[in-house]
């Protein structure tokens, strides 16, 4: 898509010019979108661990209790075998065979492991795709994938000669950034959400990764970030919102390898590009969405290059009144996750860019 430099005067409206009770809405709105957030993280991080509970309770019953316990200890010996030793980290070819040859003796190892102990293997194989499959359902059920634009007809972008639509560049008047509970099992969690209102930019990352999962081992994080600004509608509509994002760095990356040669994984790296309106909830368009079964080895690509253009439209979920102030926020929104058994996994999210501008009119507008 064309990029198109507005000339014309920045429209951000100065915050006293908002009446206050619509300023006092807007904090009640966005506590109550904060907690509809939390609400629905809590139920997610909930509904994986009881899951991941309820798996091991039926291994451990085909395994026996007293066989689990008593051989608990030497499978968490193996499991930390998995972790990489900085004393072996050297960036060489030869390090690297090393590394895989020690990876596959270990993954034998443990598979020679499960086997020793006796169980039905195949019943077990049974009930562990299940378990990835009820993850998989809870997880897409609770991410707000509902409140995602259908993809439809390419639409020509906004001129500045078009009337009404009202122009929005650096500085915005607010900015937000949220980061819902992340949790797992086990495993190591970075993340940050950070925006700037003064220069545009928007920038998420999420960094997850586990060596030497056991039984059912889950992480994840979910954050969003974003600026928005006043707009008082000329007529009563919708809001037909378009934004235009430069690519500051737009990479995800990650790697997956097999622990005991019966294992399965489910691994969900989703960006997403929103609009919020205030009494309102997100409306999404997805950037990336890459998933990955129990196939191991290495993935990285990126959406754009450093310093592209993208224009995505948007449309608010509710209508306004005509003379209504109306806050609006244009943000980005990543959940980086993965599902583990007997695998380990490392999944890398980031999603930064500069807000260059945005158009907003009112749909019942003539």
């Amino acid at each position: 898509m064309s990029y198109i430099l507005v000339k014309s005067e920045d429209r951000t409206v100065p915050f006293h010019q908002v009446p206050l009770k619509d300023r006092l809405a807007l904090e009640e709105n966005l506590m109550e979108r904060q907690k509809r957030l939390i609400a629905k993280s809590k139920e997610l991080n909930e509904g994986l661990d009881g899951l991941r509970a309820d798996y091991q309770r039926v291994i451990r019953g085909l395994i026996g209790e007293e066989k689990y316990k008593a051989n608990l200890e030497k499978l968490k010996k193996i499991c930390q075998q998995f972790n990489p030793d900085p004393n072996r980290l050297v960036l060489n070819n030869e390090s690297e065979m090393a590394e895989q040859k020690l990876r596959r003796r270990l993954a034998r190892e443990k598979h020679d492991f499960y086997h020793q102990l006796g169980f039905d293997t195949k019943k077990a194989v049974a009930i562990r795709k299940e378990t990835v499959a009820k993850a998989k359902s809870i997880t897409n059920r609770l991410i707000d994938l509902d409140l995602g634009m259908a993809p439809g007809p390419p639409a020509p972008e906004p001129k500045p000669t078009n009337n009404p639509w009202s122009w929005y560049m650096p500085p915005y008047s607010h900015q937000w950034g949220s980061i819902q509970y992340s949790g797992g099992s086990a495993g190591s969690i970075w993340r940050s959400a950070n925006s700037s209102a003064t220069t545009g930019e928007i920038n998420l990352m999420s960094w997850i990764q586990l060596y030497g999962a056991g039984d059912s081992d889950w992480l994840k994080t979910d954050a969003m970030c974003e600026v928005g600004f006043w707009f008082m509608m000329p007529a009563a509509g919708i809001l037909e919102v378009w934004a235009w994002f430069q690519d500051i760095n737009s990479d995800y990356s990650g790697f997956l390898y097999d622990e005991s040669g019966c294992s399965d994984a489910d691994v969900r790296q989703l960006s997403r590009l929103y609009l919020w309106t205030g009494g309102s909830t997100e409306r999404y368009v997805t950037t990336v969405d890459y998933t990955r079964g129990e196939s191991e080895g290495t993935w990285s690509d990126s959406l754009t290059a450093p310093g592209a253009i993208i224009a995505r439209q948007f449309f608010s979920q509710k209508a306004y009144a005509a003379g209504e102030w109306v806050y609006a926020a244009i943000g980005v929104r990543d959940y980086d996750y993965f599902w583990v058994d007997d695998m380990s996994c490392r999944s890398r999210m980031y999603s930064q860019y500069f807000v260059k501008q945005v158009a907003v009119r009112s749909t019942g507008a003539p």
